[in-house]
């Protein structure tokens, strides 16, 4: 159930505990560790695995994601164990790595987004700003020609570069300008049908196992006290049906999101590489 940056290891060791009838711990059992998913080596591994339970009949592995941001899965087998509890399966997600900012941090929260009407401040309406924050310093990772940034001053820039329309929402074919135009807007795409959710969906799996972080528009149901429904993410990894998201809105950055969750509807998705 771990989520870790693609190419770390997770910081807590896969265990399995080998028990006798009476719950008591066995020692020296042997026992082996391997991944089942995803099938193509793309540099996951243990960088260490016990062979046998030491003497609290426990046996660990050190599991090291590969490079793709994806759901990961491996099994540990006691071939000498009973057939109903002869092996275990862990599973943990790889996402990946960049800043995962919120726009209510108080460094930023309530200062005014752009510079047009009706003023409101980045904690109530800068959920798109944060997630071009996250994308822009996750290329920034990769490029040395991009600088980083974080929402107060890619606010101002944003107004100065004019990213921003009259209404202030984020002009989406502008953002390159924010990172020396080292990437470039693949495109928008619609998630308002079924039909159009499921090519964005196909698309936005494409671009996450090429490595590449996808903002994601969608609307939250209505409510009375909601007067913004408009809500960004910038999907960075997935985990089964979900997507790992750095979610300008949660307390932590960090959340999962089910594309088919009818109380934040996926409306599209814009899609950047780099060049």
């Amino acid at each position: 159930g771990h989520i870790g940056v693609v190419g770390s290891t997770l910081p807590i060791p896969l265990t399995v505990l080998v028990q006798d009838a009476s719950s008591a711990p066995l020692t020296g059992v042997g026992v082996g560790f391997a991944i089942s998913s995803p099938t193509v080596d793309v540099g996951q591994g243990f960088d260490t695995a016990d062979t046998q339970t030491g003497a609290d009949g426990k046996a660990n592995a050190v599991f090291r994601l590969g490079s793709i941001p994806a759901e990961y899965e491996a099994t540990c087998v006691c071939q000498s164990c009973q057939m109903d509890a002869s092996s275990v399966t862990f599973k943990a997600c790889g996402k990946l790595g960049t800043d995962e900012f919120r726009q209510g941090d108080v460094r930023w929260g309530d200062t005014r987004l752009g510079a047009n009407p009706p003023h409101f401040q980045i904690r109530q309406t800068g959920c798109a700003l944060t997630s071009v924050a996250n994308l822009i310093n996750f290329y920034a990772g990769i490029s040395t020609a991009i600088a980083r940034t974080d929402p107060l001053q890619l606010n101002q820039r944003m107004t100065d570069f004019e990213v921003y329309n009259s209404s202030d929402d984020v002009r989406w074919r502008h953002v390159p300008l924010l990172a020396s135009q080292r990437i470039h807007h693949i495109g928008t795409s619609s998630g308002r049908t079924a039909l159009l959710r499921a090519t964005a969906v196909g698309r936005m799996d494409a671009d996450l196992a090429s490595g590449l972080p996808v903002i994601i528009h969608a609307v939250r149901s209505p409510a009375p006290d909601r007067r913004i429904r408009d809500h960004f993410m910038l999907a960075i990894g997935k985990c089964g049906n979900n997507y790992i998201i750095a979610d300008p809105a949660s307390s932590t950055g960090e959340a999962l999101y089910d594309p088919n969750n009818p109380q934040l509807t996926l409306q599209e998705i814009q899609r950047y590489a780099p060049l």
